[in-house]
């Protein structure tokens, strides 16, 4: 039996064929909506699943687990790329693929998505509890407990 927790994210693309989302607690289940059944099961993390995210061009998966780790997979394969150390418990990408966002407790981390070096360090006084990027991705829109707050990009 296959279990989701409502306590995680799942990323579904309006024009897309497929989810996904994590199952099993700490495993992602890549869906096909056609069939209505899971074609891939990615394992690596060690505990819950807090977000999952896709690339713009849909070739990696990028996960954050409370294991204090963030997984980027291949789509295709569903080998697992790498490795980042600190859990993301809300994860964006930009559009151009060259942005990062991760929200770690009170911390957003906006990093270069091909070297993965932190650009910019935003501490909030909040727990983030969601992490958006405006449409035109100069503001980051957090969603914390009875909050909303919307923080300047800053890309040096």
């Amino acid at each position: 039996m296959i279990e989701t927790f409502n306590s995680a994210s799942y990323f579904i693309k309006e024009d897309s064929n497929w989810n996904v989302l994590p199952v099993n607690f700490d495993d992602i289940g890549i869906f096909d909506l056609a069939s209505e059944r899971m074609v891939k099961v990615l394992k690596g993390h060690k505990d819950l699943i807090r977000d999952v995210c896709i690339s713009p061009d849909e070739r990696i998966i990028i996960s954050g687990s409370e294991d204090e780790t963030t997984r980027l997979w291949d789509f295709e394969t569903g080998r697992e790329i790498r490795e980042l150390e600190g859990c993301a418990e809300n994860i964006c990408i930009s559009s151009d693929a060259k942005y990062l966002i991760r929200g770690i407790f009170t911390s957003i981390n906006i990093e270069d998505f091909n070297t993965f070096e932190k650009i910019n360090n935003i501490e909030t006084n909040l727990v983030i509890e969601d992490l958006l990027l405006s449409h035109d991705e100069k503001f980051i829109i957090q969603g914390a407990r009875h909050v909303i707050k919307i923080w300047g990009i800053s890309k040096h």
